[in-house]
């Protein structure tokens, strides 16, 4: 695998895990009102503890959505606190905003590269 494959690989898994975090966000804000319902978090190691580069230069990343934990309870059984939930979608697309930049960079010099312009 070249770099410069490993780097876009590398960045769309990143990206990829904003999406899933997304989801599990978005699925937060849909239940603020579901009695019962528990808020869920993705948990993941950190980025390069995460990823895996086997032989065949594949990407690989885990993670698991789990319920958070120390969060407030309400009466009806609930957990989701909707500021704090707003606060990380908010990080989430910035986030996501920030690797697709890269990697439009990174695919934008490629096509200079191979265009020679």
């Amino acid at each position: 695998m070249t770099g410069d494959s490993f780097q876009i690989g590398f960045v769309s898994q990143l990206m990829s895990r904003e999406q899933t975090r997304h989801r599990v966000i978005s699925q937060n804000i849909a239940n603020v009102n579901t009695v019962g319902y528990h808020a869920r978090d993705v948990a993941f190691e950190t980025a390069l503890n995460d990823v895996t580069v086997r032989a065949g230069g594949t990407l690989l990343s885990s993670h698991r959505i789990v319920e958070k934990q120390g969060l407030m309870v309400r009466e009806d059984g609930n957990n989701v606190d909707i500021d704090r939930e707003l606060g990380n979608l908010d990080k989430t697309v910035l986030t996501f905003n920030t690797y697709a930049q890269i990697l439009s960079g990174k695919l934008a010099m490629l096509r200079l590269a191979i265009g020679g312009r």
